[in-house]
């Protein structure tokens, strides 16, 4: 006769119900505290290192500043500084360091007007995108004949919306057409391939609007045969831009537009936005004037008239704690 085994003889464990114990409010309040400490540190380290660099490279802290009114990110100041030498005059470095953003500023220079094909615009809703459809037609038909022009237009949404786009036609004199679906944007598409240019002019939607897979979704129904640009305002905010470019990524924008480049105050948030993405800027919109005041973007140019409005609107003495906070220690120079 076997005998049975211990480990079937025993009891079976049971498993605890209890709720984990709640972190008692002393153990809180005390995490707590250190995590305010140790951020009161690191800020006091970062303005240390700020008045280090400071008096050590005067002309690497005068470009930082100058930048800073710029309205440039920290991160890219930083990476621009750390292109400078320390012995440079703060003049010859500023200019240098300008120099710099205005070469790796990815622009596509006339690229629609020049190449033609299928192009849609996208973008928040409220920076120029209709307007832009009448400047980009008027340039082209302006080189190759109103002929080889037409317009497309997906807004459904907006009252009025249409309405804009076909005065714009008639004053152009190039046919205009609506898609009310994916399936009739292919089929347009499809019917206009003779054209040089057709330009399709789209809802404009809240960076945060949950219609905008739709849109993707109609204007993947062209795909290969549209090219996307995303149309954004100089005159946001960086951190709107940001966010804007990634939510409408889903459209695989090829390059952008900066329109409202008369109304900002500011140029700081598009230079950082475009270096930060490598989304080429292709246009500027200066004015509400169809077809002037439409800018083939340069670099050198872009940069200049970001100088131009400091100038104007007049350099503010800087919080230098703040500034200090903002470069995050990242002011830091080699020994």
């Amino acid at each position: 006769m076997s005998k049975s085994s211990s480990s079937s003889s025993a009891p079976p464990t049971r498993r605890s119900t209890r709720e984990p114990e709640e972190e008692p409010e002393a153990m809180r309040e005390m995490r707590e505290e250190l995590r305010t400490l140790r951020s009161l540190f690191e800020n006091q380290l970062s303005v240390l290192e700020w008045e280090r660099m400071g008096r050590r490279h005067p002309a690497r802290a005068t470009v930082l500043k100058r930048l800073a009114d710029l309205g440039l990110g920290s991160d890219v100041s930083r990476h621009l500084a750390e292109h400078l030498q320390g012995d440079e005059e703060p003049d010859a470095a500023l200019r240098k360091a300008l120099a710099l953003v205005a070469r790796h500023l990815p622009v596509a220079d006339d690229e629609i007007v020049s190449r033609g094909g299928v192009v849609a615009l996208v973008g928040p809703t409220g920076v120029g995108k209709t307007t832009t459809v009448a400047k980009l037609a008027a340039r082209y038909a302006l080189h190759h004949g109103r002929e080889q022009v037409a317009l497309v237009s997906t807004d459904n949404y907006r009252v009025g919306a249409q309405d804009q786009l076909l005065t714009y036609a008639r004053i152009l004199d190039v046919p205009v057409y609506t898609a009310t679906n994916r399936h009739e944007l292919r089929s347009l598409v499809d019917d206009l391939m003779g054209r040089g240019l057709v330009l399709i002019d789209t809802v404009g939607m809240s960076q945060r609007d949950v219609r905008l897979a739709e849109q993707f979704k109609t204007l993947g129904s062209a795909q290969g045969l549209v090219r996307t640009y995303l149309v954004l305002s100089a005159a946001t905010q960086l951190s709107t831009l940001t966010e804007s470019v990634s939510a409408f990524a889903g459209a695989e924008p090829v390059g952008c537009i900066f329109t409202k480049v008369d109304e900002a105050t500011t140029l700081g948030g598009a230079l950082t936005c475009a270096l930060r993405t490598r989304l080429p800027v292709s246009y500027l919109g200066v004015g509400q004037r169809v077809p002037e005041d439409l800018q083939a973007a340069k670099g050198e140019n872009l940069v200049h008239r970001a100088c131009a409005l400091l100038d104007e609107e007049g350099s503010q003495e800087p919080d230098e704690e703040a500034l200090a906070l903002s470069l995050g220690g990242g002011a830091h120079v080699p020994e």
